[in-house]
C-alpha cells in the first residue's frame, strides 16, 4: 500500500464486499458473481500503486 505524501490529496482508504448485492458498497463482483466491477478497480488502482 502506498501513503498520500503530507499536502497531496486523494484516497488513502477503500472498503467494497465482494458480493454484488451488498446494502453498503455494491460489491466489487457484478450480477453474475464472476466479473469485477472495472470502474471500482480502477478506483483503487492508485492504492495498489
Amino acid at each position: 500500500m502506498l501513503d498520500i505524501a503530507s499536502g497531496q490529496q486523494g484516497m488513502s482508504f477503500a472498503y467494497w464486499s465482494w458480493n454484488p448485492n451488498s446494502t453498503d458498497t455494491g460489491g466489487i463482483l457484478m450480477d453474475d458473481w464472476t466479473s469485477l466491477q472495472q470502474a471500482k478497480l480502477a478506483a483503487l488502482q492508485p492504492l495498489i500503486g
